[in-house]
């Protein structure tokens, strides 16, 4: 069985994980059964087209959702990617799980990858390796993938966009430092205009509303109708965020288990539809000045999994301060 934390960071909750695991809780675990714990860092996309990073004069404007993103060319940004891998590989921490073959490190891209290359035992995981439903964490990790933003009020729906300004000559990093900061970002609303009839029901009608192609995925245009439907059913207005990106990465880690999936995710999210009722503009958090996040919308993704034929269990807290959840989704055996 495996277990894959998805964006580890320095490690200490993957090191804590695997001390109570093997080293604690040793006896609770099935005879014969044999887990392997993947620590894996999440590799960084970001856009080198003219429209974000080589305006071409100051005060150059940017508007951007995520079918832009899309239809460009991104590359791939080690940074500090390798360093951490490395880093794991050679702390003391992880040495005598290593050696027992209890862990293994691995990068893995949200948006694209669909294996596995592990650093220790140099193996690549692919579907015909996952003989059991794959185990994934996620911490703090979708509030920072490709998402878009939507509000219904007075029964319209409307996009969100994030607008940025910047000087033409600053660097990469001075470009998220300048463009999220108070005065280089705004957001505005366009309205979209709905087929009449889109009700969304239950699960969502993809025919409603198309505003995503087939190529990104048509099941969100399902939960945007879900929540067109819904707010107006209500007679509330409301901002949402829709997961694009939390969409690729439950799609490639479906595609790499053999579609048996259990997702646990922590992050500073919404998990109800009551916090998704005030009309406002989403927060941009920034942090160490080359990177940002938005709140994540754990109750869309839970719609996402209900629409693969599974489930979500939320934590029972009112607005807790770290929202968990714990997603589900597998390919029922043929009869």
């Amino acid at each position: 069985m495996y277990i894959v934390e998805i964006g580890a960071g320095t490690g200490k909750f993957a090191f804590l994980f695997l001390r109570k695991l093997f080293s604690d809780h040793a006896d609770l675990l099935p005879p014969g059964l044999k887990v392997k714990y993947i620590i894996t860092v999440r590799r960084s996309v970001l856009e080198r087209e003219s429209y974000i990073c080589g305006a071409t004069s100051n005060d150059e404007i940017h508007q951007l959702d995520s079918r832009d993103i899309n239809h460009h060319q991104s590359s791939i940004i080690q940074d500090f990617v390798e360093q951490n891998v490395e880093f794991w590989r050679k702390s003391p921490h992880f040495q005598y799980y290593s050696e027992q073959g209890f862990v293994d490190f691995a990068t893995f891209d949200a948006m694209n990858s669909r294996e596995l290359k592990l650093r220790v035992s140099g193996a690549t995981l692919t579907s015909v390796d996952f003989a059991n439903p794959l185990i994934v964490l996620a911490n703090y990790v979708i509030d920072s993938l490709l998402t878009d933003a939507f509000s219904v009020v007075n029964g319209e729906l409307h996009e969100v966009l994030l607008s940025v300004k910047c000087e033409a000559d600053v660097s990469e990093r001075g470009f998220l430092e300048e463009a999220l900061s108070s005065s280089g970002h705004w957001w505005t609303t366009r309205a979209l205009q709905v087929a009449s009839g889109a009700d969304g029901g239950g699960g969502g009608s993809s025919d409603s509303i198309d505003y995503y192609s087939d190529s990104v995925d048509s099941r969100l245009n399902a939960i945007l109708a879900y929540y067109y439907a819904e707010f107006r059913k209500q007679g509330r207005d409301g901002t949402f965020m829709m997961p694009v990106g939390a969409a690729s990465l439950i799609r490639n880690l479906m595609a790499l288990s053999n579609e048996r999936l259990l997702m646990v995710c922590a992050d500073k999210a919404t998990i109800n539809f009551s916090e998704l009722c005030v009309v406002d503009v989403p927060d941009v958090y920034l942090h160490g000045g080359a990177c940002f996040s938005f709140t994540a919308n754990f109750h869309a993704i839970a719609k996402y999994f209900e629409l693969l034929g599974g489930f979500a269990i939320h934590c029972n807290q009112e607005s807790p301060a770290l929202p968990v959840s714990l997603f589900f989704a597998t390919k029922l055996p043929e009869v």
